[in-house]
């Protein structure tokens, strides 16, 4: 992701773009550590390559695209229930066509160099809480959190598999 972001940012450059309007990221939850992240570490090294590229820029960095539970359907639907591996984190994803949206107006109207902003959804949400699932599935849907191979619970603030995290 790094490598290919940076081309990007030097192709950008080349052929003189005058704004590049970022999707990158941000925490998306609390009770963890973000820096834990391989991600998260990688959307930061490359917004600081853009900054230091010359480039005009705007970072958007929402929380988590809502677009996530839909790999989710097929267990809510059948088992009524969402399962992440978030337990206790509090979570409010942003439909990627509402970050879209944002983007465009930054481009359109102009303005907004050299700023980032922080993008959540309408409210931020734990498993408890979370009635996603309900809205998927037409009906109730219990939201869990996933357990690892084993039946042992998922190992606190430890996050998504290891290819994301280290």
């Amino acid at each position: 992701m790094v490598e290919t972001q940076g081309r990007f940012v030097d192709a950008s450059k080349a052929a003189g773009v005058a704004h590049v309007v970022k999707f990158s990221g941000k925490e998306s939850g609390i009770g963890f550590e973000a820096r834990n992240f391989r991600f998260t570490r990688m959307h930061e090294e490359i917004e600081q390559y853009l900054e230091r590229s010359g480039l005009a820029w705007t970072h958007l960095r929402p929380s988590q695209f809502m677009q996530v539970y839909l790999r989710e359907t097929p267990t809510i639907a059948r088992k009524g229930q969402l399962l992440l591996a978030h337990e206790n984190a509090k979570l409010s994803p942003v439909d990627i066509e509402d970050i879209a949206d944002i983007a465009f107006a930054i481009l359109v109207q102009g303005g907004h160099h050299s700023r980032g902003f922080e993008i959540t959804g309408p409210e931020a949400l734990n498993m408890a809480e979370d009635r996603r699932g309900d809205r998927i599935c037409n009906r109730q849907a219990r939201s869990l959190p996933k357990r690892k191979s084993g039946g042992s619970p998922p190992r606190p603030g430890g996050g998504g598999p290891p290819v994301i995290r280290d």
